[in-house]
Protein backbone atom coordinates (compact mmCIF):
# COMPACT_ATOMS: atom_id res chain seq x y z
CA UNK A 1 0.00 0.00 0.00
CA UNK A 2 2.87 2.37 0.79
CA UNK A 3 4.35 1.95 -2.70
CA UNK A 4 1.04 2.71 -4.39
CA UNK A 5 0.50 5.85 -2.34
CA UNK A 6 4.07 7.07 -2.83
CA UNK A 7 4.02 6.35 -6.57
CA UNK A 8 1.35 6.79 -9.22
CA UNK A 9 -1.64 6.05 -6.98
CA UNK A 10 -2.73 9.66 -6.33
CA UNK A 11 -2.04 10.89 -9.89
CA UNK A 12 -5.67 10.71 -11.17
CA UNK A 13 -6.92 12.79 -8.25
CA UNK A 14 -4.14 15.36 -8.68
CA UNK A 15 -5.00 15.70 -12.38
CA UNK A 16 -8.71 16.09 -11.62
CA UNK A 17 -7.98 18.73 -8.98
CA UNK A 18 -5.90 20.80 -11.40
CA UNK A 19 -7.81 20.40 -14.65
CA UNK A 20 -11.47 20.88 -13.79
CA UNK A 21 -13.34 23.92 -12.48
CA UNK A 22 -15.05 23.70 -9.10
CA UNK A 23 -18.53 23.15 -10.57
CA UNK A 24 -17.47 19.98 -12.44
CA UNK A 25 -14.72 18.77 -10.11
CA UNK A 26 -17.13 16.61 -8.12
CA UNK A 27 -18.36 14.71 -11.19
CA UNK A 28 -14.86 14.41 -12.67
CA UNK A 29 -13.49 13.12 -9.38
CA UNK A 30 -16.24 10.51 -9.21
CA UNK A 31 -15.55 9.34 -12.76
CA UNK A 32 -11.79 9.17 -12.11
CA UNK A 33 -12.37 7.16 -8.92
CA UNK A 34 -14.75 4.81 -10.68
CA UNK A 35 -12.33 4.19 -13.55
CA UNK A 36 -9.39 3.54 -11.19
CA UNK A 37 -11.38 1.07 -9.12
CA UNK A 38 -12.83 -0.57 -12.24
CA UNK A 39 -9.36 -1.05 -13.74
CA UNK A 40 -8.11 -2.48 -10.46
CA UNK A 41 -11.07 -4.85 -10.24
CA UNK A 42 -10.73 -6.06 -13.84
CA UNK A 43 -7.01 -6.69 -13.49
CA UNK A 44 -7.43 -8.45 -10.13
CA UNK A 45 -10.31 -10.54 -11.46
CA UNK A 46 -8.59 -11.74 -14.64
CA UNK A 47 -4.93 -11.93 -13.58
CA UNK A 48 -5.06 -15.63 -12.72
CA UNK A 49 -6.87 -16.55 -15.93
CA UNK A 50 -4.37 -14.62 -18.05
CA UNK A 51 -1.42 -16.12 -16.15
CA UNK A 52 -2.83 -19.66 -16.40
CA UNK A 53 -3.81 -19.41 -20.07
CA UNK A 54 -0.91 -17.42 -21.52
CA UNK A 55 1.79 -17.65 -18.86
CA UNK A 56 2.85 -15.41 -16.02
CA UNK A 57 5.18 -13.51 -18.34
CA UNK A 58 2.28 -12.42 -20.52
CA UNK A 59 0.40 -11.13 -17.50
CA UNK A 60 3.34 -9.00 -16.45
CA UNK A 61 3.96 -7.83 -20.02
CA UNK A 62 0.39 -6.51 -20.06
CA UNK A 63 1.21 -4.54 -16.91
CA UNK A 64 4.46 -3.31 -18.48
CA UNK A 65 2.59 -2.07 -21.58
CA UNK A 66 0.11 -0.21 -19.35
CA UNK A 67 2.97 1.37 -17.42
CA UNK A 68 4.68 2.33 -20.68
CA UNK A 69 1.48 3.91 -21.99
CA UNK A 70 1.18 5.89 -18.76
CA UNK A 71 4.77 7.06 -19.09
CA UNK A 72 4.25 8.14 -22.70
CA UNK A 73 1.12 10.04 -21.68
CA UNK A 74 3.01 11.81 -18.89
CA UNK A 75 5.81 13.02 -21.17
CA UNK A 76 3.63 13.88 -24.17
CA UNK A 77 2.06 17.21 -24.96
CA UNK A 78 -1.34 15.85 -23.85
CA UNK A 79 -0.39 16.58 -20.24
CA UNK A 80 0.61 20.25 -20.04
CA UNK A 81 2.96 21.72 -17.43
CA UNK A 82 0.98 23.65 -14.82
CA UNK A 83 3.73 24.67 -12.41
CA UNK A 84 3.48 28.34 -11.43
CA UNK A 85 0.24 28.95 -13.35
CA UNK A 86 -3.04 30.17 -11.97
CA UNK A 87 -6.21 28.16 -12.36
CA UNK A 88 -7.48 30.59 -15.00
CA UNK A 89 -4.28 30.19 -17.02
CA UNK A 90 -4.58 26.42 -16.83
CA UNK A 91 -8.20 26.58 -18.00
CA UNK A 92 -7.22 28.84 -20.92
CA UNK A 93 -4.43 26.46 -21.86
CA UNK A 94 -6.72 23.42 -21.74
CA UNK A 95 -9.49 25.17 -23.68
CA UNK A 96 -6.93 26.58 -26.13
CA UNK A 97 -8.41 30.05 -25.85
CA UNK A 98 -6.28 33.05 -26.56
CA UNK A 99 -6.11 35.87 -24.03
CA UNK A 100 -8.59 38.46 -25.27
CA UNK A 101 -8.26 40.90 -22.39
CA UNK A 102 -7.44 44.48 -23.33
CA UNK A 103 -3.82 45.51 -23.20
CA UNK A 104 -2.79 48.72 -21.44
CA UNK A 105 -0.65 50.94 -23.66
Amino acid sequence: MFYLLSGVGPVPWILVAEMFPAKTKCLASGIASFMCWLAGFVWTRFFREVAASYGIYTAFWVLAVCCGAGFLFSVSSLLPETRGKTFEQIQQMLNKKEDTSPVDV
